[in-house]
């Protein structure tokens, strides 16, 4: 996906790791993917996302731990 404005893709990319907090596990399973995606296409997502990359990695793996 091209983004005409990079502030944009920062915005929408934080948006994007707030929903890694959501209550619900499909959505934080979602999230995950979708940042990780955003991550390996867009540069600038992944220097405004390197603080939470432990919180992005653990997203799948909660899935593991889910009751």
């Amino acid at each position: 996906m091209e983004w005409s404005n990079d502030a944009n893709l920062v915005t929408a990319s934080r948006a994007v790791a707030t929903a890694l907090d959501d209550p619900e596990l499909p959505v934080r399973v979602q999230a995950a993917l979708s940042l990780t995606e955003m991550v390996t296409s867009h540069d600038s997502v992944e220097a405004a996302v390197r603080p939470q990359v432990g919180k992005v990695i653990q997203g799948p793996f909660s899935v593991l731990n889910y009751k």
